[in-house]
């Protein structure tokens, strides 16, 4: 067998385990999904379905699938980062263009100069947000010693928008800028390019939520009384709220990666062709960058809500 079958093969299993992943996720993100708006626009028929399951028997859902729907996101997104897949048109590699590296322009500076404070802000400004909803008596406690409260709580929902607003742009650009520098010899833009930003940003989120959530179960498991005193920092409303916060975003993410794996992974070519592109692209060109952009938002975005997560779980416990 060549290495050209052996790569085909590998990467058939691996869209193949994608594939099988998606089969429970998507009922699983829908019904999460469905599960937060009936939250939301009915709480008391809500809490009357949830009268039927008992409070333990809740926990212990929620502690065995928090880490076995990471681990998932984990595995997905490091095998993603691995390999680095390209799109099944794209060419392997393609003339480069003179000049080498794009210079520093003060657009890439600027660019850089709001994503470096803009993404922790936006990732504290979403957490607030969360912990505004998971629990908000401790968050009216938290803001009540503090003048204009009223004006803060308006702040503080307005706050991730208009930081969403600075860190889109700028990250847009920074990833667009090499390539209009490149000129028209260059190749499309490669899916693994924007993506990895979204991949990376996933794993920042997804190994500590899987390192805190293996600790729970093992607390759960080995020490139930310790259990019992750290879930006292807690109310079941305020733990109910975060895990139906916590799984449509990290089904998102899983979902997305699975679909990453699908139609923008295949095994790189063993040959390494030099080839001039056009320099208008084409409409399945267009539509594979819009799908890009969208994998990459939903990614981001997914990771965003994980690390405001993060953030909140570890202050409810330990407060």
């Amino acid at each position: 067998m060549t290495d050209a079958d052996s790569n085909e093969q590998s990467g058939r299993l691996t869209r193949l385990v994608a594939s099988i992943v998606l089969v429970p996720t998507v009922p699983l993100l829908l019904a999460s999904v469905a599960a937060l708006a009936l939250f939301y626009t009915s709480p008391d028929r809500f809490s009357a379905l949830l009268a039927r399951l008992p409070g333990d028997d809740l926990i212990r859902s929620v502690l065995v699938f928090a880490p076995a729907t990471l681990f998932a996101i984990v595995v997905l997104a490091v095998l993603y980062a691995l390999d680095r897949p390209v799109a099944d048109d794209a060419p392997a590699l393609v003339k480069p263009a003179p000049g080498g590296r794009p210079s520093w322009s003060a657009g890439r500076v600027a660019s850089w100069a709001l994503l470096a404070p803009g993404l922790p802000l936006l990732v504290i400004s979403v957490g607030l947000w969360l912990f505004s909803f998971i629990a908000p008596g401790r968050f009216a406690l938290l803001l009540e010693p503090l003048p204009g409260d009223a004006y803060l709580r308006l702040g503080l929902r307005a706050a991730p928008w208009a930081l969403l607003a600075v860190v889109l742009p700028a990250a847009a650009f920074l990833m667009l800028s090499r390539r209009a520098q490149d000129g028209p010899v260059s190749r499309p833009m490669d899916p693994s390019r924007p993506i990895r930003w979204g991949v990376a940003l996933t794993l920042l989120a997804s190994l500590p939520l899987l390192a805190l959530s293996l600790a729970a179960l093992g607390v759960f498991l080995f020490d139930p009384s310790r259990f019992q005193d750290l879930l006292a920092h807690l109310t079941q409303e305020a733990f109910l709220r975060l895990a139906l916060v916590f799984s449509p975003a990290v089904l998102l993410s899983l979902v997305l990666l699975a679909v990453l794996f699908l139609f923008f992974s295949r095994p790189r070519p063993e040959a390494v062709r030099v080839e001039v592109l056009p320099a208008e692209p084409t409409l399945a060109a267009r539509r594979q960058t819009i799908a890009v952009w969208v994998l990459t938002g939903g990614l981001a975005g997914s990771a965003v809500v994980a690390l405001g997560l993060l953030g909140v779980a570890l202050y409810l416990v330990a407060r």
